[in-house]
């Protein structure tokens, strides 16, 4: 189960925007953003247009776009990846929302606690809901548009929804897991799954070789994979929720170096330009960094929200 999350947030550019119980301005800290000849984004009656949800026509056209869950009123906000304007809001169904997943084709995907509901572009009603999760945490979506939930509890596994199922079609366990945590797909489809160890045994990441079959457990242990994501040469990136950092990987163990050693890390998402955005839980910030370089190149900060997992559109491609 996640841990000790109330919502989320994530920003990439200059936003100004309202929050849920009225207006809150979410600005960058770098001097090229704040002198920025962009007009500021306003956005007026978000209290009564976030009981309903809206859409901006914009989020149909494919632009890319930020997703945000929230859990301190139950929302998906959606932003420009261009500018941070706020476009978009989703309340129908979104629960308790986690971890966040888009597919090729920019559907939304929502871990809601319970199950996993799914928005098409631009839609603030979902048009499947992936049932028999009960747990759900994280999820992730192939290429081909198979689904791999991570479920927690008392027996915690990752549901497979292969050739768009509302059921599950498999089952993934590990028989050492007590919580299952995070899913990440590698560039061969081969599934990594974050998960606490049972009585007394250390956090670990297993290996499911083409998302099936029994666990191959990594050399990857003593990490709490709270989120875990793929980034160029198929290399992982673990939020670890215990130390806390985020940490980069060349599988199957060798620890190349610290993206981030500040904050609460919680969820990791990295766009197609190299942007790596992470989501610093307790800070209320979303940070951006220049992966190559590891240097900090955006802070967003609002005192509105706790921000956890992301997902962005359009999706890295490993």
């Amino acid at each position: 189960m996640k841990l000790s999350y109330v919502g989320l947030l994530v920003v990439v550019a200059a936003v100004t925007s309202t929050g849920c119980n009225g207006s809150a301005s979410i600005g960058p800290t770098s001097p090229d953003a704040a002198t920025s000849t962009r007009p500021p984004v306003q956005v007026t009656r978000f209290e009564h247009v976030a009981k309903r949800g809206w859409m901006l026509p914009i989020v149909k056209t494919g632009v890319p776009l930020i997703y945000v869950g929230d859990n301190n009123c139950d929302c998906i906000h959606e932003y420009l990846q261009e500018n941070g304007a706020l476009v978009g809001l989703i309340t129908e169904a979104v629960g308790s929302p986690g971890g966040l997943a888009t597919d090729t084709s920019g559907n939304l995907y929502v871990s809601t606690g319970s199950n996993v509901a799914e928005y098409a572009p631009g839609a603030t009603s979902p048009f499947k809901i992936l049932a028999d999760s009960q747990t759900s945490d994280d999820v992730v979506v192939a290429d081909d548009g198979t689904v791999y939930v991570s479920n927690y509890g008392s027996t915690p596994s990752v549901f497979v929804y292969a050739g768009g199922a509302t059921k599950p079609t498999s089952e993934l366990f590990d028989a050492a897991a007590d919580d299952g945590l995070s899913v990440a797909l590698d560039k061969h489809g081969n599934l990594y799954w974050g998960a606490q160890g049972g009585s007394g045994d250390s956090p670990f990441v297993d290996e499911f070789v083409g998302g099936k079959g029994l666990p191959v457990r990594t050399k990857i242990v003593n990490i709490l994979a709270q989120w875990m994501t793929f980034v160029p040469d198929n290399r992982l990136v673990i939020s670890d929720y215990n130390i806390p950092t985020v940490d980069e990987y060349a599988l199957p163990s060798k620890f190349l170096r610290h993206v981030e050693q500040t904050g609460t890390p919680f969820g990791i998402a990295l766009n197609t330009h190299g942007r790596l955005f992470v989501a610093d839980h307790f800070n209320h910030q979303i940070e951006v960094y220049d992966f190559a370089t590891g240097v900090l190149v955006h802070t967003f900060t609002t005192a509105t929200f706790y921000p956890t997992g992301l997902a962005l559109f359009p999706r890295f491609q490993n």
